[in-house]
């Protein structure tokens, strides 16, 4: 756990504006990754282990790591501050970021309930799903983003209905302004432990990038914390480069803005698209479906520097920087990869686990004999 957020320590007047809660452990470790670095030419790669950030529980349990945590420090915390006993957020049925917001509501004592909807079957989906049921999420599974869309509506009119409030909505993958303030202060996080030696300023930090809020947050904070370094977004899915770039920018905006709101003395920042770069190449073909190179990138991964990824996430941002390395991209670079992935094993928490406990419409993840990596 960690007392002084580093972006209060840089502008200590937001910390009177901004409800947060210390939930990870923080800041979390940089370190190099030797023999993939020997393995290039010139190029020189460290490993930020985002992986690690879990908190603990009364019982002493290692709750869920990964980038979503420092985007639940803010979120969180403004929904205890409406007095919000309910949160209501989205994603796949795999989602790391269902798993990561049922487990700190856990902790806080609030409920959680999950909107999903469908995703290539895979372990790591049947594993998360797991967790959901073990961290009491209220679980809903849609066939489309459509029908989707009307559940929640209609899920808010019962609960104004029935409870006199609504619940606190939070978005896909915590990419909504107060959510990207976590990644604002990952970078001044960052600047601390470059001041610190722990790593020389990166010319590049990769990070894989679905929803957006970490690349926003990123980028944001970069330039606050006077850090030169580009963020290099590889997106997990197929996407549009153009309506990525505009998503990114949004967020960029509307979270810059809100800091402004709050302490004049955070710029206002315009953002280049020299800043940053969004690579397509390591997607494949659909959400949750892995690729050739991300299987490769795992596997290297893990025999060379013993770093463990997932295929959806980190498997592909991985791809992205090997490929980059490769053809000579990075020469003489100093890389960071931001490693956005958990690093607790939680299997031990699932050991009694009964699919049967979920809800019918997701029985066919643990049935269905086809199970992609």
């Amino acid at each position: 756990m960690h007392d002084t957020l580093p972006l209060f320590c840089a502008y200590p007047s937001l910390a009177h504006h901004l409800a947060h809660i210390s939930l990870g452990t923080f800041p979390t470790p940089v370190i190099p990754l030797p023999l993939l670095s020997s393995r290039y030419n010139n190029v020189t790669v460290y490993c930020k282990q985002d992986g690690l950030c879990g908190g603990k529980n009364e019982f002493g349990e290692i709750l869920f790591g990964g980038n979503k945590v420092r985007k639940l420090e803010f979120l969180l915390a403004h929904a205890r501050a409406q007095d919000k006993t309910t949160v209501v957020t989205f994603g796949c049925a795999g989602s790391n970021h269902v798993v990561a917001t049922a487990a700190y509501a856990q902790y806080l004592g609030t409920n959680c309930i999950g909107m999903l909807k469908p995703q290539a079957n895979s372990i790591f989906v049947r594993k998360n799903l797991a967790l959901m049921n073990y961290y009491n999420a209220e679980l809903y599974h849609f066939p489309s983003s459509g029908l989707r869309a009307l559940g929640t509506s209609e899920l808010f009119s019962m609960h104004k209905r029935i409870f006199k409030k609504m619940p606190y909505l939070i978005t896909t993958g915590g990419s909504q302004p107060l959510g990207v303030l976590g990644f604002v202060n990952a970078a001044f996080e960052l600047k601390e432990q470059i001041v610190r030696g722990e790593l020389p300023e990166p010319q590049y930090i990769y990070v894989a990038a679905g929803s957006l809020g970490t690349v926003a947050g990123l980028l944001l904070g970069c330039r606050a914390a006077r850090l030169t370094s580009k963020i290099v977004a590889v997106m997990i899915e197929p996407s549009d480069q153009h309506a990525c770039r505009q998503a990114i920018e949004s967020l960029f905006v509307e979270t810059n803005r809100l800091l402004h709101h709050y302490t004049p003395a955070f710029p206002l920042f315009t953002l280049t698209s020299q800043e940053f770069i969004i690579r397509t190449e390591s997607a494949g073909d659909d959400y949750g479906r892995s690729t050739p190179g991300a299987n490769r990138a795992l596997q290297q991964a893990r025999l060379w520097e013993n770093i463990h990824l997932d295929p959806t996430y980190t498997a592909k941002a991985f791809d992205g920087l090997l490929n980059d390395a490769a053809c000579g991209f990075l020469r003489g670079s100093t890389v960071l990869f931001w490693h956005t992935y958990d690093g607790t094993n939680g299997n031990h928490l699932t050991h009694n686990f009964d699919f049967r406990a979920l809800h019918p419409s997701l029985h066919h993840y643990f049935t269905n004999s086809t199970i992609s990596r």
